[in-house]
């Protein structure tokens, strides 16, 4: 398989405009100046990450999307963390509602029935990438508590 035939592929979801400059301005508050800041143009709710994946196998994931079917919902983002790999700052939700947890579980068999090889799956947008903090602490504001501190 050649470079040309693999893709990094990942399902998400894409929070609407507003919500995606909430979150562009809280990256600004968080950490101004450390790491890269993601444009607010590309911050996905990250539901499953597939990474290299070979083209051939679109054929089968997009057939095996064709039968999801899932009902609105919301979901509150309402905790920050950080992944010492990649290097990240997210943004995620302590709970996860039900049509969520089975739309990212048909994600997963569809995924897995194609041979496609499952990375992670964070279920939260990356606000910065390359961020380097002393302290896992300091990625928290301090108007604002998050569970584990």
């Amino acid at each position: 398989v050649t470079q040309s035939e693999v893709r990094r592929l990942f399902f998400a979801l894409w929070p609407d405009p507003a919500l995606r400059d909430r979150l562009a301005d809280l990256q600004q508050r968080i950490a101004p100046g450390v790491g890269r800041g993601v444009d607010s143009e590309n911050l996905p709710i990250t539901l499953l990450f597939l990474g290299a994946t070979p083209i051939d196998r679109l054929y089968c994931i997009e057939d095996g999307l064709a039968a999801a079917a899932v009902p609105a919902f919301s979901m509150r983002l309402d905790q920050l963390g950080y992944w010492r790999t990649p290097q990240a700052l997210w943004a995620g939700s302590r709970l996860t509602p039900p049509p969520l947890s089975a739309l990212v579980h048909h994600l997963r068999e569809v995924a897995v029935h194609c041979g496609c090889k499952i990375e992670r799956d964070p279920l939260k947008p990356t606000l910065h990438s390359g961020a380097r903090f002393a302290k896992r602490r300091a990625i928290y504001p301090p108007w604002r508590r998050f569970p584990g501190r």
